[in-house]
Protein backbone atom coordinates (compact mmCIF):
# COMPACT_ATOMS: atom_id res chain seq x y z
CA UNK A 1 0.00 0.00 0.00
CA UNK A 2 1.41 3.34 -0.99
CA UNK A 3 1.57 6.47 1.23
CA UNK A 4 -1.63 8.18 -0.35
CA UNK A 5 -3.76 4.60 0.52
CA UNK A 6 -1.95 4.33 4.09
CA UNK A 7 -3.18 7.84 4.78
CA UNK A 8 -6.75 6.82 3.54
CA UNK A 9 -6.39 3.39 5.12
CA UNK A 10 -5.47 5.78 8.63
CA UNK A 11 -8.48 8.40 7.61
CA UNK A 12 -10.68 5.60 7.92
CA UNK A 13 -9.77 4.19 10.84
CA UNK A 14 -9.43 7.90 12.66
CA UNK A 15 -12.95 8.43 11.56
CA UNK A 16 -14.62 4.96 12.74
CA UNK A 17 -13.12 5.22 16.04
CA UNK A 18 -14.93 8.82 16.08
CA UNK A 19 -18.08 7.00 14.85
CA UNK A 20 -17.84 4.33 17.73
CA UNK A 21 -18.31 7.28 20.73
CA UNK A 22 -21.48 8.33 19.43
CA UNK A 23 -22.84 6.77 16.15
CA UNK A 24 -25.98 8.71 15.60
CA UNK A 25 -24.35 11.62 16.05
CA UNK A 26 -21.31 11.03 14.81
CA UNK A 27 -22.33 8.46 11.21
CA UNK A 28 -21.77 11.56 8.46
CA UNK A 29 -18.24 11.98 9.33
CA UNK A 30 -18.13 8.45 7.16
CA UNK A 31 -19.17 10.40 4.19
CA UNK A 32 -16.97 13.47 4.63
CA UNK A 33 -14.19 10.91 4.23
CA UNK A 34 -15.22 9.50 1.51
CA UNK A 35 -15.95 12.74 -0.03
CA UNK A 36 -12.58 14.23 0.27
CA UNK A 37 -10.77 10.99 -0.79
CA UNK A 38 -13.17 9.58 -3.54
CA UNK A 39 -11.77 12.59 -5.81
CA UNK A 40 -15.54 13.41 -7.73
CA UNK A 41 -16.01 9.54 -8.04
CA UNK A 42 -18.73 7.22 -7.50
CA UNK A 43 -20.83 10.44 -7.22
CA UNK A 44 -24.48 8.56 -6.82
CA UNK A 45 -23.62 6.06 -4.36
CA UNK A 46 -22.19 8.72 -2.02
CA UNK A 47 -25.41 10.74 -2.31
CA UNK A 48 -27.73 7.51 -1.86
CA UNK A 49 -25.54 6.69 1.40
CA UNK A 50 -25.47 10.24 2.59
CA UNK A 51 -28.78 10.69 2.62
CA UNK A 52 -29.20 7.38 4.32
CA UNK A 53 -26.84 8.34 7.34
CA UNK A 54 -27.84 11.68 7.86
CA UNK A 55 -31.97 11.10 7.77
CA UNK A 56 -32.94 8.89 11.00
CA UNK A 57 -36.56 7.84 9.46
CA UNK A 58 -34.63 6.41 5.93
CA UNK A 59 -35.03 2.89 5.89
CA UNK A 60 -31.08 2.15 5.53
CA UNK A 61 -30.51 4.23 8.56
CA UNK A 62 -31.13 1.87 11.40
CA UNK A 63 -29.24 -0.49 8.73
CA UNK A 64 -25.91 1.76 8.76
CA UNK A 65 -26.03 2.29 12.49
CA UNK A 66 -26.18 -1.30 13.19
CA UNK A 67 -22.61 -2.05 11.85
CA UNK A 68 -21.43 0.37 14.11
CA UNK A 69 -23.51 -1.05 17.32
CA UNK A 70 -23.78 -5.05 16.44
CA UNK A 71 -20.19 -5.70 14.54
CA UNK A 72 -16.71 -6.52 16.33
CA UNK A 73 -15.14 -3.23 15.51
CA UNK A 74 -12.17 -4.52 13.78
CA UNK A 75 -14.57 -6.60 11.30
CA UNK A 76 -15.89 -3.76 10.49
CA UNK A 77 -12.89 -1.49 10.23
CA UNK A 78 -11.28 -4.52 8.28
CA UNK A 79 -13.88 -4.72 5.87
CA UNK A 80 -14.57 -0.82 5.14
CA UNK A 81 -10.80 -0.52 4.48
CA UNK A 82 -10.56 -3.59 2.19
CA UNK A 83 -13.96 -2.58 0.40
CA UNK A 84 -14.23 1.02 0.12
CA UNK A 85 -10.38 1.62 -0.66
CA UNK A 86 -8.75 -1.30 -1.85
CA UNK A 87 -11.77 -2.79 -4.18
CA UNK A 88 -13.25 0.54 -4.47
CA UNK A 89 -10.92 3.87 -4.75
CA UNK A 90 -7.46 1.86 -5.50
CA UNK A 91 -9.07 -1.55 -7.66
CA UNK A 92 -11.81 0.45 -9.54
CA UNK A 93 -8.90 3.17 -11.01
CA UNK A 94 -6.65 -0.07 -11.40
CA UNK A 95 -9.37 -1.68 -13.37
CA UNK A 96 -9.95 0.36 -15.65
CA UNK A 97 -6.41 1.58 -16.79
CA UNK A 98 -5.45 -2.25 -16.91
CA UNK A 99 -5.82 -4.80 -19.74
CA UNK A 100 -8.99 -6.66 -18.68
CA UNK A 101 -7.75 -10.08 -17.06
CA UNK A 102 -9.48 -12.64 -14.61
CA UNK A 103 -7.69 -14.29 -11.99
CA UNK A 104 -9.96 -16.74 -9.89
CA UNK A 105 -8.86 -19.41 -7.42
CA UNK A 106 -9.99 -22.43 -7.77
CA UNK A 107 -11.62 -23.47 -4.71
CA UNK A 108 -14.23 -25.81 -6.81
CA UNK A 109 -12.13 -27.84 -7.92
CA UNK A 110 -11.18 -29.58 -4.69
CA UNK A 111 -12.42 -29.53 -1.33
CA UNK A 112 -10.97 -26.91 0.51
CA UNK A 113 -10.76 -27.00 4.24
CA UNK A 114 -11.83 -24.26 6.71
CA UNK A 115 -7.82 -24.18 7.57
CA UNK A 116 -7.29 -23.29 3.77
CA UNK A 117 -9.86 -20.17 3.67
CA UNK A 118 -8.21 -19.05 6.48
CA UNK A 119 -5.07 -19.03 4.95
CA UNK A 120 -6.14 -17.53 1.60
CA UNK A 121 -7.66 -14.50 4.13
CA UNK A 122 -4.54 -13.84 5.48
CA UNK A 123 -2.50 -14.33 2.88
CA UNK A 124 -4.87 -11.60 0.67
CA UNK A 125 -5.78 -9.24 3.63
CA UNK A 126 -6.33 -6.38 1.80
CA UNK A 127 -9.40 -8.69 0.32
CA UNK A 128 -12.97 -9.22 1.57
CA UNK A 129 -13.47 -13.26 0.85
CA UNK A 130 -17.44 -14.23 0.67
CA UNK A 131 -18.16 -17.74 0.29
CA UNK A 132 -21.82 -19.76 -0.21
CA UNK A 133 -22.16 -22.39 2.52
CA UNK A 134 -24.43 -24.37 4.20
CA UNK A 135 -22.95 -23.49 7.21
CA UNK A 136 -22.94 -26.76 8.89
CA UNK A 137 -18.96 -26.66 9.41
CA UNK A 138 -18.90 -23.82 11.17
CA UNK A 139 -18.28 -23.91 15.05
CA UNK A 140 -16.82 -21.40 17.44
CA UNK A 141 -13.34 -22.59 16.33
CA UNK A 142 -13.53 -21.39 12.84
CA UNK A 143 -15.85 -18.27 13.83
CA UNK A 144 -12.74 -17.17 16.34
CA UNK A 145 -10.66 -17.30 13.12
CA UNK A 146 -13.54 -15.28 10.89
CA UNK A 147 -13.11 -13.19 13.83
CA UNK A 148 -9.62 -12.91 14.17
CA UNK A 149 -8.41 -12.15 10.07
CA UNK A 150 -11.79 -9.71 9.83
CA UNK A 151 -12.56 -10.35 5.86
CA UNK A 152 -14.26 -13.58 5.59
CA UNK A 153 -18.22 -12.90 5.00
CA UNK A 154 -20.35 -16.37 4.93
CA UNK A 155 -23.50 -16.33 2.95
CA UNK A 156 -25.59 -19.38 3.89
CA UNK A 157 -27.53 -21.03 1.69
CA UNK A 158 -31.87 -21.30 2.81
CA UNK A 159 -34.38 -22.52 0.56
CA UNK A 160 -37.29 -21.01 3.25
CA UNK A 161 -38.41 -22.42 6.43
CA UNK A 162 -37.29 -25.57 8.03
CA UNK A 163 -39.67 -27.81 5.96
CA UNK A 164 -38.07 -26.13 2.16
CA UNK A 165 -34.81 -26.10 3.75
CA UNK A 166 -34.60 -29.59 5.07
CA UNK A 167 -36.27 -30.73 2.41
CA UNK A 168 -34.20 -30.27 -0.38
CA UNK A 169 -30.85 -30.61 1.65
CA UNK A 170 -31.67 -32.89 4.01
CA UNK A 171 -33.15 -33.32 7.49
CA UNK A 172 -31.94 -31.33 10.07
CA UNK A 173 -29.98 -28.76 8.22
CA UNK A 174 -32.05 -26.39 9.01
CA UNK A 175 -31.28 -26.45 12.90
CA UNK A 176 -27.62 -26.72 11.89
CA UNK A 177 -27.49 -23.44 9.73
CA UNK A 178 -29.75 -21.68 12.81
CA UNK A 179 -26.91 -22.59 15.29
CA UNK A 180 -24.22 -21.53 13.07
CA UNK A 181 -26.07 -17.83 12.62
CA UNK A 182 -26.95 -17.78 16.14
CA UNK A 183 -22.99 -18.04 16.78
CA UNK A 184 -21.93 -15.61 14.27
CA UNK A 185 -23.98 -13.29 15.55
CA UNK A 186 -22.92 -13.55 19.44
CA UNK A 187 -19.27 -13.27 17.44
CA UNK A 188 -20.34 -9.76 16.27
CA UNK A 189 -19.67 -11.09 12.89
CA UNK A 190 -20.92 -9.74 8.95
CA UNK A 191 -23.16 -12.91 7.35
CA UNK A 192 -25.82 -13.56 4.72
CA UNK A 193 -27.71 -15.16 3.49
CA UNK A 194 -28.43 -17.26 0.29
CA UNK A 195 -31.35 -18.10 -1.09
CA UNK A 196 -32.74 -20.22 -4.10
CA UNK A 197 -36.07 -19.79 -5.42
CA UNK A 198 -38.19 -22.26 -7.39
CA UNK A 199 -41.69 -23.02 -9.17
CA UNK A 200 -41.87 -24.46 -5.74
CA UNK A 201 -41.25 -21.75 -3.40
CA UNK A 202 -41.06 -18.51 -5.05
CA UNK A 203 -43.70 -17.16 -2.75
CA UNK A 204 -43.13 -18.30 0.99
CA UNK A 205 -39.06 -17.35 0.34
CA UNK A 206 -40.35 -14.02 -0.84
CA UNK A 207 -42.71 -13.40 1.86
CA UNK A 208 -42.42 -10.22 4.65
CA UNK A 209 -42.86 -13.42 7.42
CA UNK A 210 -39.42 -14.76 5.30
CA UNK A 211 -37.87 -11.63 5.57
CA UNK A 212 -38.48 -11.04 9.09
CA UNK A 213 -37.05 -14.76 9.84
CA UNK A 214 -34.05 -13.59 8.50
CA UNK A 215 -33.62 -10.21 10.70
CA UNK A 216 -34.32 -12.03 13.33
CA UNK A 217 -31.33 -14.65 12.42
CA UNK A 218 -28.95 -11.33 12.26
CA UNK A 219 -28.24 -11.36 8.84
CA UNK A 220 -27.09 -8.75 6.92
CA UNK A 221 -27.54 -9.30 3.13
CA UNK A 222 -29.10 -12.16 1.08
CA UNK A 223 -28.74 -13.19 -2.37
CA UNK A 224 -31.16 -14.59 -4.56
CA UNK A 225 -31.36 -17.28 -7.46
CA UNK A 226 -33.35 -19.14 -9.06
CA UNK A 227 -33.00 -22.82 -9.67
CA UNK A 228 -31.52 -24.31 -12.63
CA UNK A 229 -31.90 -27.46 -13.92
CA UNK A 230 -28.30 -29.07 -14.29
CA UNK A 231 -26.82 -32.28 -13.25
CA UNK A 232 -28.33 -35.81 -13.23
CA UNK A 233 -30.73 -34.92 -10.43
CA UNK A 234 -32.19 -32.01 -11.90
CA UNK A 235 -35.74 -31.08 -12.05
CA UNK A 236 -36.69 -28.99 -14.67
CA UNK A 237 -40.46 -28.29 -13.54
CA UNK A 238 -38.69 -26.51 -10.43
CA UNK A 239 -37.71 -24.20 -12.84
CA UNK A 240 -39.41 -20.60 -11.92
CA UNK A 241 -41.09 -19.61 -15.20
CA UNK A 242 -40.84 -15.68 -16.66
CA UNK A 243 -43.58 -14.46 -14.91
CA UNK A 244 -42.64 -16.09 -11.44
CA UNK A 245 -39.02 -14.96 -12.22
CA UNK A 246 -40.43 -11.10 -12.59
CA UNK A 247 -42.81 -11.04 -9.89
CA UNK A 248 -39.53 -12.14 -7.68
CA UNK A 249 -37.89 -9.38 -9.14
CA UNK A 250 -40.59 -6.72 -8.24
CA UNK A 251 -41.21 -7.94 -5.12
CA UNK A 252 -37.65 -7.79 -3.68
CA UNK A 253 -37.81 -4.35 -5.14
CA UNK A 254 -40.36 -2.84 -2.99
CA UNK A 255 -38.98 -4.57 0.04
CA UNK A 256 -35.67 -2.87 -0.63
CA UNK A 257 -36.98 0.44 -1.14
CA UNK A 258 -41.14 1.08 0.32
CA UNK A 259 -42.83 3.73 -1.27
CA UNK A 260 -42.69 6.94 0.33
CA UNK A 261 -39.33 5.55 2.34
CA UNK A 262 -36.97 8.36 0.32
CA UNK A 263 -38.89 10.97 -0.06
CA UNK A 264 -42.67 11.09 1.36
CA UNK A 265 -43.54 10.73 -2.04
CA UNK A 266 -44.48 7.71 -4.79
CA UNK A 267 -43.87 10.19 -7.61
CA UNK A 268 -40.70 8.45 -8.60
CA UNK A 269 -42.02 5.06 -8.81
CA UNK A 270 -42.92 3.73 -11.63
CA UNK A 271 -46.47 2.70 -12.76
CA UNK A 272 -45.63 -1.03 -11.02
CA UNK A 273 -44.73 0.77 -7.79
CA UNK A 274 -41.60 0.25 -8.49
CA UNK A 275 -38.57 2.82 -7.15
CA UNK A 276 -35.29 3.87 -9.51
CA UNK A 277 -32.65 1.15 -9.20
CA UNK A 278 -30.64 1.83 -6.31
CA UNK A 279 -27.07 2.99 -6.76
CA UNK A 280 -24.77 -0.50 -6.30
CA UNK A 281 -21.01 0.00 -5.30
CA UNK A 282 -20.04 -3.04 -6.48
CA UNK A 283 -21.87 -2.78 -9.67
CA UNK A 284 -24.46 -5.94 -8.43
CA UNK A 285 -28.03 -5.83 -7.58
CA UNK A 286 -28.15 -5.76 -3.58
CA UNK A 287 -30.37 -6.68 -1.15
CA UNK A 288 -29.84 -5.26 2.20
CA UNK A 289 -31.87 -6.44 5.37
CA UNK A 290 -33.44 -3.82 7.12
CA UNK A 291 -36.64 -3.65 9.53
CA UNK A 292 -38.72 -0.53 8.95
Amino acid sequence: MNAANTLKKLGIEHTFNYIYKDPDKNMSKLMDWADKFSKGGFPSQRKTIREAIENPEHPYYSYIRKIFTDVDPNVAKTLAVNFFINATLVGWSKEKSSVSTCTSIPVANRLYEKKDLISLCEKHSDCVFSCFTNATLIDEDFADEMLRVGNFVPAISLEGFEEATDGRRGDGVYQKVTKAMSLLREKKLIYGISCCYTSANYESITSEEFYDSMIDLGAYFVWYFHYMPVGNDAAPELLPTPEQRTGVYKKIRRFQYPRKSLTGSSALHDDDGLPPEPASLTGFPQIYIYRT
